[in-house]
């Protein structure tokens, strides 16, 4: 199984980051 709290993070990461840019 996946970690849902990784995918998470790693999603909310590239929102914030293709929010920035």
């Amino acid at each position: 199984m996946f970690d849902s709290i990784s995918i998470l993070n790693l999603y909310g990461v590239s929102t914030s980051r293709f929010i920035k840019n």
